[in-house]
């Protein structure tokens, strides 16, 4: 598990009030599953919200890049990522500011864009998927020219945590946090376990460690989340 000086730290933990979206505390007699639900609500209902982040891969795929996720409202968004994914350098962008979602990949000399309609369940696809499973699933799809996944709707249907579990509470960066546990379910089978490490102060997740295992063998990913939220006045 990574620690460094990259772990997050999350703009109103302490003063959530300050947000134009407050994040909600979480009880401190909350099961790992409400603390997931909670998480997953924290996400995906957050409005002119912004996520830095860090994601990292080692095994059957080597990766590592860091990007930005910017949340203005309902399926109203913006994600960059750029960094090296196998033997590649790359950079992907969406952004659905406009009344098209503009989707664009760099993958080594190869550029492509796209102008489409905007998917109707965008918000809720990119929020359940960092948190059950985190972002790099994400990269992988926008590098291989691919849409987010399920962006359409369906998505808590396709990705589930199974049989979540407390591995107990820590502190990330500064921030307090319960680290939650569970078996990782894709499309009909178990893929692998993640914990992710929830915030207790805003119920948003800051760190995270996800192990898959297929026939061809076992990669681990580790993310860093950091959370800043636009003042109401601004």
């Amino acid at each position: 598990m990574i620690r460094s000086s990259l772990l997050v730290t999350a703009v109103c933990a302490v003063l959530p009030c300050g947000c134009a979206t407050a994040p909600k505390p979480l009880s401190a007699t909350s099961t790992p599953a409400e603390r997931l639900e909670a998480a997953e609500l924290a996400v995906t209902s957050a409005h002119d919200a912004k996520v830095s982040f860090v994601t990292e891969s080692k095994g059957t795929v080597n990766a590592q890049l860091t990007g930005t996720i910017e949340l203005y409202s309902k399926n109203v968004v913006s994600f960059a990522a750029e960094g090296q994914f196998a033997e590649d350098q790359v950079r992907v962008e969406l952004d659905t500011k406009t009344d098209k979602q503009n989707r664009s990949m760099t993958k080594g000399a190869s550029v492509s864009n796209h102008h489409e309609p905007v998917p109707e369940a965008l918000s809720e696809a990119l929020g359940v998927m960092l948190v059950r499973m985190g972002l790099m699933h994400t990269v992988a799809n926008l590098t291989s020219d691919q849409p987010v996944e399920h962006s359409a709707g369906g998505v808590r249907e396709w990705v589930k945590a199974l049989e979540p579990r407390e591995l107990g509470a820590e502190t990330t960066g500064g921030i307090a946090c319960h680290r939650i546990e569970f078996s990782l379910w894709v499309s009909g089978q178990t893929v692998g376990t993640s914990n992710v490490c929830i915030a207790d102060a805003t119920a948003l997740p800051v760190e995270r460690v996800t192990t898959v295992k297929n026939a061809s063998g076992e990669m681990v990913v580790n993310e860093r989340y950091s959370w800043s939220f636009k003042a109401a006045s601004d």
